[in-house]
């Protein structure tokens, strides 16, 4: 059994050591009574769309926990799986066998579906956190990479195996002989060998953009939600781009106005940027003065594409249009990517072929965005697959249904998948949805972090993690200085991202979604006695004052000499979540203790620690 491989006899008793002494768990924040409450519903996470051989595609609902077949060539829903509550499938493959193995990443297994018999044939357990699966057609086998750094091949005959090269793996692809994997906040790329070592690929480019006030202002990578190998060999990479630099200089750079590239689709226009958050933006024609939507974008964050050349050097990186791009897919030619962006319901088609130079601004001529119909068919989309005809298959989460696209972008088809209840509830709906130019799930992709660290006016912070129990946590900020997550979307929300200000029951359901979403896990390879001893040396060294209690929190905002007074966080699924401290001074957990400037002895005095004891509360973190 896979699960028997990914963990290891002693794994139980290290998660029980894990938890111990964190006391009962309290009960359940009671956050509004609703017909149906966000509390358990999934993030979006992308991938939920797979186009079998015979040309049934496969659309997978994390909310309902079923995997829906439509026959495409009969025109009609064939019907659905049914899978545990809870297990949240996603990201799926067609095996050798003729079925399907969709991810669970609720429950971290992987269920092998008969599109035939509309039946379960296999259920096992892989890993904690399943992300990205593909089949490799030479050795026959199924791989799967796991967020908590295990790359697993399961064989269609023979028991599987486990290799651990490390890292947030994401996506997983099959190169010839070779795999190569991406690594999601990281947005890296790396070749894993046969040994199971990862090698360092590529990552794409950080990407200038100018000086404000003296001071050089850059867009880094991050977020790498889809990866995809092309047939050229080459490699794709849908991501997001953060602005390395004051926030306030994405406007100011880029305007008051700008003139767009002439070209043979698009003609002259001029922009009026928005707020630094973003806004509406204002296209005129400089000819007959018609004003239109933007085809622009001056978000602090941003989409793009990057094309990396078979040996990992970067061919070309572009911003696209497009909010939130969960998923992607490449056209049969390899020429052409669709990218669906779920933060403003958009699909966008991209030519790879005009993708050969660094670009900062989604402006040019490489992407063609398809309209959303007057009664709004497109929906949130999840999924997205490329016919062979050329036409676009889109799978929307709300209104569920398949939608074919024609190349002009025109409706041709639409498939209404079975609904057991109401999906589009308004916390979750307000996380994933861009009010202007980024949404909540932007900074905060999956419920989690980015691992950005922002440059705002007089301060330098770390995107904090939402899950792991965030009602239990108050007041929120680094500085703790708001007090309930009303407060919380006064500042960001509506202040910041031009949002407009909710009701009670909105900001009840949103504090149900994200309190229910589970904190991140890791897999380190720790050992009993090592998890014990690091627990040891975590008491007595004073960190169990403030990291009490079930979310190893006291909710206190207190100065443990790092330049301010902060609130104490939570560190349940600290392992997981590096750069650390509140201005990501600490790559990794045991920079929090080495490095000059980025702890100090009222933070835990390590000073006089063996380097065994040391190496002992390292690795003891490293596994919340």
């Amino acid at each position: 059994m896979v699960g028997a491989a990914c963990a290891p006899p002693e794994e139980g008793e290290v998660a029980a050591l894990r938890t111990a002494g964190r006391g009962t768990a309290e009960p359940e924040t009671r956050v509004g009574e609703l017909s149906w409450p966000s509390r358990g519903q999934a993030p979006l996470t992308g991938g939920t769309l797979t186009l079998l051989s015979d040309g049934v595609a496969a659309a997978a609902d994390p909310d309902r926990s079923l995997v829906a077949f439509v026959d495409l060539s009969q025109h009609r829903v064939r019907g659905t799986v049914k899978l545990p509550p809870g297990s949240q499938p996603t990201r799926s493959v067609e095996d050798g066998a003729g079925n399907l193995q969709v991810l669970l990443r609720g429950t971290g297994q992987v269920a092998t579906l008969s599109p035939k018999t509309l039946t379960v044939v296999a259920l096992e357990s892989v890993c904690a956190e399943p992300r990205g699966i593909t089949w490799d057609g030479v050795q026959r086998r199924t791989l799967i990479a796991c967020a908590t750094g295990e790359l697993i091949s399961r064989p269609l005959e023979g028991p599987a195996s486990v290799m651990r090269p490390g890292g947030e793996l994401r996506d997983v692809m099959v190169r010839g002989t070779g795999v190569v994997v991406s690594t999601f906040r990281a947005s890296r790329l790396s070749t894993v060998t046969p040994e199971g070592v990862a090698r360092p690929l590529g990552v794409p480019p950080r990407v200038p953009f100018g000086v404000f006030e003296d001071a050089p202002v850059a867009f880094v990578p991050n977020t790498a939600w889809k990866t995809l190998a092309l047939p050229s060999g080459a490699l794709a990479m849908v991501h997001q781009r953060s602005v390395d630099g004051d926030v306030r200089s994405t406007t100011e750079l880029a305007g008051p106005e700008f003139v767009l590239e002439t070209t043979t689709t698009y003609v002259p226009r001029v922009v009026k940027a928005p707020a630094y958050y973003g806004g509406d933006i204002v296209v005129m024609d400089p000819v007959d003065h018609t004003t239109e939507r933007a085809v622009c974008t001056t978000g602090v964050v941003r989409s793009a594409v990057t094309v990396f050349s078979p040996d990992g050097t970067v061919r070309g990186s572009h911003e696209v249009l497009g909010i939130l791009p969960i998923d992607a897919a490449a056209s049969p030619s390899g020429l052409e990517l669709a990218v669906v962006a779920a933060g403003n319901h958009q699909v966008t088609r991209v030519n790879l072929a005009a993708v050969t130079s660094v670009e900062g601004r989604a402006c040019g001529p490489v992407q063609r965005p398809a309209p959303s119909p007057a009664d709004d068919a497109i929906g949130q989309p999840t999924g997205v697959t490329y016919l062979p005809d050329g036409a676009l298959l889109v799978h929307s989460r709300q209104p569920a249904r398949l939608l074919v696209l024609e190349p002009d972008n025109t409706v041709r088809e639409a498939f209404w998948l079975p609904e057991d209840g109401p999906p589009a509830t308004p916390g979750h709906t307000l996380f994933h949805t861009a009010p202007k130019a980024v949404a909540c799930a932007s900074c905060h992709p999956e419920g989690g972090d980015d691992g950005h660290v922002w440059k705002l006016p007089g301060l330098v912070r770390r995107t904090q993690p939402l899950t792991g129990g965030i009602a239990r946590t108050a007041p929120y900020h680094w500085s703790g200085d708001r007090a309930d997550m009303r407060d919380i979307l006064n500042d960001t929300f509506v202040n910041r991202m031009g949002g407009n200000a909710q009701d009670t029951s909105v900001v009840a359901d949103l504090t149900a979604f994200l309190d229910a979403l589970p904190a991140r896990v890791t897999s380190a390879p720790v050992g009993v006695e090592q998890v014990k001893q690091g627990k040891s040396v975590f008491s007595a060294v004073g960190c169990g004052s403030c990291h009490a209690g079930p979310l190893l929190t006291n909710n206190a905002s207190v100065d443990v000499g790092t330049g301010a007074v902060f609130q104490v966080p939570s560190l349940v699924g600290l392992g997981a979540r590096a750069p650390y401290m509140h201005d990501g001074c600490a790559t990794t957990m045991r920079e929090r203790f080495t490095k000059p400037g980025c702890g100090g002895t009222k933070h835990g005095d390590v000073s006089k620690l063996s380097a065994v004891e040391l190496d002992a509360l390292v690795d003891y973190l490293t596994t919340l």
